[in-house]
């Protein structure tokens, strides 16, 4: 009996010896955890997003305990430097309030007549991963002028045809460089596009080579069609003139196009 009452305790202590380590080592690693972020320091920050050029107000800020590690520079910590200043730029909720994205109504005043006198910069309208390149044009080589800045057009080329080498009686080549192309500006003698990097080259390679159309397209139309070269042997074959060839046969062939017919010679006037 003795023995199993010894063993009963021996097990119970057992198991105090295990929740007090581990509580133990809680303890440590709370500490050390707290010795790393250094003490914690109540700042402000947005309680919702706050648009630029709006008028901070109390509803807009809370405060905040955070580590005083994680603390950025200017960072406000109290509600009176802050109420009844404008947002300078935008400050996105849980955001600290930094003093220098605060400013007076003076300065927005300021900053919305430079905006008047100063037109939007075309790079902060380009699309990410998109370079601006402007081409010179003439109203022949650019829908007669009517291109205009927000629209998209389709890009040809048309080089001599032995720079693509082609075969010899082919004189005039057109090839159709891209398609739907955002024109970021327009003017009476010059289209600029917004390109890819590679897309840039290959209209700057074109230029030198050859000379550069624009074609305009639809806005409800988008996306790109396979289209062919196209040269003087394929207008030969779509559009051929009519041809009368007199076979032994006292009959004619006469050609439109692709398209061929026989017709008796006695049934054509002789015109006496």
């Amino acid at each position: 009996m003795k023995k199993k009452l010894a063993i009963i305790v021996a097990v119970l202590l057992g198991m105090l010896s295990v929740l007090l380590i581990n509580y133990y080592l809680k303890q440590k690693e709370r500490e050390y955890e707290l010795r790393s972020k250094g003490r914690e320091v109540a700042v402000l920050v947005a309680a919702r997003n706050i648009p630029a050029e709006s008028l901070i107000e109390e509803d807009m800020i809370k405060s905040m305990t955070i580590p005083e590690r994680y603390i950025q520079p200017k960072a406000a910590y109290r509600k009176e430097k802050v109420l009844d200043k404008f947002a300078l730029a935008p400050i996105m909720q849980g955001e600290q309030i930094l003093m220098t994205k605060l400013g007076t109504e003076e300065q927005i005043k300021k900053r919305t007549e430079e905006k008047k006198r100063v037109p939007d910069r075309l790079s902060m309208n380009m699309p990410i991963g998109k370079r601006a390149l402007t081409v010179p044009v003439s109203l022949t080589d650019a829908a007669g002028g009517s291109i205009r800045q927000g629209d998209h057009v389709d890009v040809l080329g048309v080089f001599a045809a032995d720079k693509l080498k082609l075969q010899p009686e082919a004189k005039t080549a057109i090839v159709t460089l891209l398609q739907d192309v955002l024109v970021l500006a327009a003017t009476g003698s010059s289209i600029t596009l917004a390109l890819s990097p590679e897309e840039a080259g290959i209209i700057t390679i074109a230029q030198n080579e050859g000379k550069i159309l624009f074609v305009l397209r639809p806005q409800a139309e988008t996306g790109e069609h396979l289209l062919p070269l196209v040269n003087m042997k394929t207008l030969t074959k779509r559009y051929a003139p009519a041809a009368i060839i007199e076979p032994e046969e006292g009959v004619i062939e006469i050609f439109r196009g692709l398209k061929r017919e026989t017709v008796p010679l006695s049934s054509i006037p002789t015109g006496k």
